[in-house]
Protein backbone atom coordinates (compact mmCIF):
# COMPACT_ATOMS: atom_id res chain seq x y z
CA UNK A 1 0.00 0.00 0.00
CA UNK A 2 1.25 3.89 -0.93
CA UNK A 3 1.02 6.34 0.71
CA UNK A 4 0.23 8.38 -2.30
CA UNK A 5 -1.20 7.24 -5.08
CA UNK A 6 -1.54 8.09 -8.79
CA UNK A 7 -4.72 10.78 -8.95
CA UNK A 8 -5.24 10.45 -12.70
CA UNK A 9 -4.38 14.23 -12.74
CA UNK A 10 -0.82 15.12 -14.56
CA UNK A 11 1.41 18.17 -14.97
CA UNK A 12 1.16 19.51 -19.07
CA UNK A 13 2.94 22.65 -19.13
CA UNK A 14 4.04 26.23 -16.93
CA UNK A 15 4.92 29.78 -17.35
CA UNK A 16 6.01 31.99 -15.29
CA UNK A 17 8.38 35.01 -14.23
CA UNK A 18 10.01 35.53 -10.66
CA UNK A 19 12.80 38.24 -10.02
CA UNK A 20 15.37 37.03 -6.72
CA UNK A 21 17.63 38.75 -5.12
CA UNK A 22 20.25 37.98 -2.52
CA UNK A 23 23.88 36.84 -1.75
CA UNK A 24 23.82 33.70 -0.42
CA UNK A 25 20.11 34.23 0.98
CA UNK A 26 17.64 34.98 -1.12
CA UNK A 27 14.17 36.30 -1.44
CA UNK A 28 12.06 35.72 -4.78
CA UNK A 29 8.59 37.14 -5.84
CA UNK A 30 6.95 35.96 -8.75
CA UNK A 31 3.43 34.93 -11.27
CA UNK A 32 3.23 31.13 -12.44
CA UNK A 33 1.28 29.25 -14.33
CA UNK A 34 0.72 25.12 -13.95
CA UNK A 35 -1.23 23.69 -16.58
CA UNK A 36 -2.44 20.52 -15.42
CA UNK A 37 -4.42 17.60 -17.28
CA UNK A 38 -7.81 16.44 -15.67
CA UNK A 39 -8.39 12.50 -15.92
CA UNK A 40 -10.87 12.93 -18.67
CA UNK A 41 -8.29 14.92 -20.51
CA UNK A 42 -9.16 18.88 -19.82
CA UNK A 43 -6.43 21.01 -19.65
CA UNK A 44 -6.80 23.52 -16.37
CA UNK A 45 -4.43 26.56 -16.19
CA UNK A 46 -3.75 27.42 -12.06
CA UNK A 47 -2.24 30.56 -12.05
CA UNK A 48 -0.64 31.89 -8.82
CA UNK A 49 1.30 35.41 -7.20
CA UNK A 50 3.86 34.33 -4.73
CA UNK A 51 6.45 34.99 -2.35
CA UNK A 52 9.42 33.06 -1.13
CA UNK A 53 13.71 32.70 -0.48
CA UNK A 54 15.81 30.73 -0.51
CA UNK A 55 19.95 30.04 -1.17
CA UNK A 56 21.91 30.71 -4.18
CA UNK A 57 25.53 31.86 -5.41
CA UNK A 58 26.15 33.99 -8.32
CA UNK A 59 27.78 36.38 -10.48
CA UNK A 60 25.50 39.37 -9.70
CA UNK A 61 22.85 39.30 -6.63
CA UNK A 62 19.95 39.42 -8.23
CA UNK A 63 18.34 38.06 -11.44
CA UNK A 64 14.79 38.10 -13.12
CA UNK A 65 14.00 34.44 -15.06
CA UNK A 66 10.91 33.99 -17.10
CA UNK A 67 9.63 30.57 -18.68
CA UNK A 68 6.73 30.37 -21.18
CA UNK A 69 4.49 27.44 -22.34
CA UNK A 70 7.15 27.39 -26.12
CA UNK A 71 10.05 26.42 -23.89
CA UNK A 72 11.20 22.71 -23.05
CA UNK A 73 8.98 21.34 -20.33
CA UNK A 74 8.15 17.73 -18.82
CA UNK A 75 6.60 16.53 -15.48
CA UNK A 76 5.21 13.86 -13.79
CA UNK A 77 1.76 12.26 -12.47
CA UNK A 78 0.04 14.51 -9.67
CA UNK A 79 0.11 12.21 -6.74
CA UNK A 80 -2.67 12.72 -3.79
CA UNK A 81 -3.16 11.16 -0.44
CA UNK A 82 -5.61 8.62 -1.60
CA UNK A 83 -8.50 11.10 -2.29
CA UNK A 84 -9.84 11.81 -5.87
CA UNK A 85 -9.32 15.00 -7.03
CA UNK A 86 -11.53 18.19 -8.28
CA UNK A 87 -10.14 21.24 -9.89
CA UNK A 88 -11.47 23.17 -6.81
CA UNK A 89 -8.15 21.10 -4.54
CA UNK A 90 -5.87 23.32 -6.98
CA UNK A 91 -7.39 26.50 -5.74
CA UNK A 92 -6.18 27.56 -2.75
CA UNK A 93 -2.17 27.70 -2.38
CA UNK A 94 0.59 25.98 -4.09
CA UNK A 95 4.04 25.89 -2.54
CA UNK A 96 7.26 25.32 -5.40
CA UNK A 97 10.50 24.10 -4.29
CA UNK A 98 13.05 24.82 -6.72
CA UNK A 99 16.64 23.85 -8.10
CA UNK A 100 17.80 26.43 -10.61
CA UNK A 101 21.32 26.86 -12.62
CA UNK A 102 21.65 29.68 -14.93
CA UNK A 103 24.52 30.28 -17.53
CA UNK A 104 24.17 33.44 -19.32
CA UNK A 105 20.87 34.48 -20.66
CA UNK A 106 19.10 30.80 -19.55
CA UNK A 107 19.15 27.91 -17.44
CA UNK A 108 17.33 24.95 -16.38
CA UNK A 109 15.14 24.17 -13.03
CA UNK A 110 13.64 21.35 -11.61
CA UNK A 111 10.69 21.84 -9.35
CA UNK A 112 8.49 19.78 -6.82
CA UNK A 113 4.82 21.50 -6.57
CA UNK A 114 2.91 20.67 -3.82
CA UNK A 115 -1.03 21.63 -4.11
CA UNK A 116 -2.48 22.47 -0.80
CA UNK A 117 -6.46 23.32 -0.17
CA UNK A 118 -6.98 24.56 3.05
CA UNK A 119 -10.42 25.03 4.92
CA UNK A 120 -11.35 28.25 6.53
CA UNK A 121 -9.56 27.53 9.73
CA UNK A 122 -6.30 26.57 8.50
CA UNK A 123 -6.31 30.15 6.52
CA UNK A 124 -6.82 31.93 9.99
CA UNK A 125 -4.06 29.73 11.49
CA UNK A 126 -2.13 30.37 8.35
CA UNK A 127 -2.36 34.22 8.83
CA UNK A 128 -1.04 33.71 12.25
CA UNK A 129 1.96 32.47 10.92
CA UNK A 130 2.89 34.61 8.39
CA UNK A 131 2.55 37.50 10.97
CA UNK A 132 4.36 35.45 13.45
CA UNK A 133 8.62 36.27 14.05
CA UNK A 134 8.82 32.39 11.54
CA UNK A 135 7.08 34.61 8.57
CA UNK A 136 7.55 33.19 5.44
CA UNK A 137 9.82 30.32 6.91
CA UNK A 138 7.08 29.25 8.85
CA UNK A 139 4.24 29.79 5.75
CA UNK A 140 6.05 27.34 3.54
CA UNK A 141 6.54 24.69 6.44
CA UNK A 142 2.94 24.87 7.38
CA UNK A 143 1.86 25.03 3.28
CA UNK A 144 3.93 22.08 2.83
CA UNK A 145 2.91 19.91 5.62
CA UNK A 146 -1.04 20.57 5.05
CA UNK A 147 -0.11 19.48 0.98
CA UNK A 148 -3.16 17.63 -0.67
CA UNK A 149 -1.54 16.53 -4.06
CA UNK A 150 2.10 16.66 -5.44
CA UNK A 151 4.29 16.30 -8.53
CA UNK A 152 7.53 17.04 -10.30
CA UNK A 153 8.08 18.90 -13.18
CA UNK A 154 11.52 20.45 -14.61
CA UNK A 155 12.03 22.74 -17.50
CA UNK A 156 14.40 25.61 -19.56
CA UNK A 157 13.88 29.32 -18.67
CA UNK A 158 15.08 32.74 -20.06
CA UNK A 159 17.05 34.70 -17.22
CA UNK A 160 18.97 38.25 -16.98
CA UNK A 161 22.42 37.77 -17.73
CA UNK A 162 24.46 35.63 -14.95
CA UNK A 163 26.20 32.63 -14.02
CA UNK A 164 24.82 30.91 -10.67
CA UNK A 165 23.26 28.39 -8.85
CA UNK A 166 19.97 29.04 -6.39
CA UNK A 167 17.28 26.55 -4.45
CA UNK A 168 14.29 28.25 -3.47
CA UNK A 169 10.82 28.03 -1.63
CA UNK A 170 8.09 30.10 -2.70
CA UNK A 171 4.45 30.02 -1.48
CA UNK A 172 1.92 31.15 -4.24
CA UNK A 173 -1.63 32.02 -3.27
CA UNK A 174 -3.53 31.02 -6.23
CA UNK A 175 -5.54 33.81 -7.79
CA UNK A 176 -7.45 31.45 -10.52
CA UNK A 177 -8.19 27.94 -12.02
CA UNK A 178 -9.87 28.47 -15.70
CA UNK A 179 -10.41 25.55 -18.45
CA UNK A 180 -7.97 25.97 -21.53
CA UNK A 181 -9.05 22.88 -23.44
Amino acid sequence: MSLLNDSGWSYDNSSGVAATYGEIVEVTAGHACIYIRSPQGDTYKVSGTGFGGGFGLSLLPGSITASATSLVSTGTSIYSFGDSLDISDFGSFMVLYNASAVGTIGGGTGTVAFFVHLNAWQKIKLAGVALSPLGIIGVLADLTSSFKAVCLFMGTEYTTPNLGLDATGTAYWISGTEQVS
